[in-house]
């Protein structure tokens, strides 16, 4: 009689000839590490866990692996919102991981003087086409939020900060 296999059985006879190149052992691991990453800048974020855990933990995950600070600096930068307060995360970055963030800081900085000077400049061209159909007075605000030119191009503006800062935190990795 023939012997019965488990599925498992019949699984590792299949598949006994493959592995897993150096390359792929390379990407497991840093997608592994990013993941873990992730998790602990989350429960960072979310006040779950204090900064000395934080940097316990990355110290532990970090010590195994040789480019930790430039995945938690890209993980991180990730998570900055252009347009708002983003000081948790730079402070994450100087204090958790003892980066410089002064780059970083420059760009949100020069991205919030463009921002207010395009703001600006559209709210202008709207005043002037609405009085250009003369619609004026008190009442009337410009609504710049709402305006389709200016999010999209406030879209457009908030992606290519976006990558500088990606640019930056990659920058940062490499500089210990």
């Amino acid at each position: 009689m023939a012997e019965i296999k488990s599925t498992l059985e019949l699984a590792m006879e299949r598949t006994h000839h493959l592995r897993m190149s150096e390359e792929d052992k390379r990407r497991k691991s840093e997608e592994e590490f990013a993941e873990a990453v992730r998790g602990l800048v989350s429960r960072r974020l979310d006040g779950k866990s204090g900064l000395d855990g934080f940097i316990s933990e990355m110290s532990a995950l970090g010590a195994a692996h040789e480019s930790g600070k430039m995945i938690a600096a890209v993980e991180i930068v990730s998570r900055i919102d252009p347009a708002a307060d983003n000081s948790n995360l730079l402070e994450l970055m100087r204090n958790g991981l003892s980066l410089e963030t002064s780059g970083l800081e420059a760009v949100l900085h020069h991205f919030g003087l463009r921002l207010q000077s395009e703001k600006e400049a559209r709210i202008a061209r709207i005043e002037a086409e609405l009085l250009r159909k003369q619609i004026w007075g008190e009442a009337v605000i410009p609504a710049v939020e709402i305006d389709r030119q200016w999010r999209k191009r406030l879209g457009e503006m908030v992606e290519t900060v976006r990558e500088e800062l990606r640019e930056e935190a990659v920058r940062l990795g490499r500089c210990d």
